[in-house]
């Protein structure tokens, strides 16, 4: 039995959420509800959930000044939030997860079965918050260099720079991430998902083995599709049914 808390200030979203929760994963006892993120943080210290449903905003601060205020992260965290398109890129990049409002009890299933199959140890769920709070302090300085992704692997997580990466391939269910003279990192997750991670920090999907960080792309070559080289000497192929959708992007 998973023990869980809802930190949500909206009653009746409460109320369905906790309803959900109960049609679609019996196994999660949920143990309250709180309406602020000073009571949920009480209630976090009196009760010590191991998953917290927490909305985004709130009348008076937010869940992520809520997290910055726990003494000790040892549960896992699905966010709640109505579309803010800066918050979910940060989630995303810290390897957390999030549903959006009104909760569509599908996702919420899968949520839920997400977390019961990663079981993150307290370590790694800690530095995933550390990852998002940074990350959104990050994304208020006007100098920000670029985002800081957490990787998921068979045997954690790899923390590293996103424009760090030279190039992503897919093997399988899984990709290989390169960069720079470092070994590459296997990752517990398919091209597509870090396509969609990944596409709004200038990274191009230009085959469906290959998404490439286009700002270490230094040639193109011509040809059926033809073939891009990369400032490490790296040459990837482009397919034929991209090249022309790719061109366009990268030319402007």
């Amino acid at each position: 039995m998973i023990r869980a808390l809802i930190i949500e200030d909206e009653k009746r979203s409460a109320n369905i959420l906790n309803k959900l929760i109960q049609e679609v994963a019996p196994e999660v006892r949920v143990l309250g509800s709180e309406p602020s993120s000073k009571r949920g943080l009480r209630a976090i210290e009196e009760q010590g959930p191991q998953l917290l449903f927490l909305d985004v905003q709130f009348p008076i601060g937010t869940g992520f000044d809520l997290l910055d205020q726990v003494a000790e992260i040892d549960f896992d965290v699905i966010f709640t939030t109505a579309y803010d398109h800066y918050a979910i890129q940060a989630i995303k990049f810290s390897a957390l997860d999030y549903l959006l409002k009104p909760i569509d009890r599908v996702e919420l299933r899968q949520a839920i079965a997400r977390i019961r199959s990663t079981q993150t140890p307290s370590f790694y769920q800690k530095q995933k918050v550390d990852l998002l709070l940074a990350q959104l302090l990050r994304g208020a300085e006007p100098t920000a260099k670029g985002p800081k992704i957490a990787l998921p692997t068979l045997r954690g997580y790899h923390f590293i720079e996103a424009e760090e990466v030279l190039y992503c391939e897919a093997e399988g269910t899984y990709c290989r991430i390169f960069r720079r003279q470092q070994t590459p990192i296997l990752i517990s997750r398919n091209l597509k998902y870090l396509e969609g991670l990944l596409t709004e920090q200038a990274f191009f999907r230009v085959h469906r083995s290959y998404l490439v960080n286009t700002q270490h792309i230094v040639q193109y070559i011509r040809g059926p599709g033809g073939e891009l080289h990369l400032d490490d000497g790296t040459v990837i192929p482009v397919s034929q049914g991209r090249k022309e959708v790719f061109l366009n992007y990268w030319l402007g």
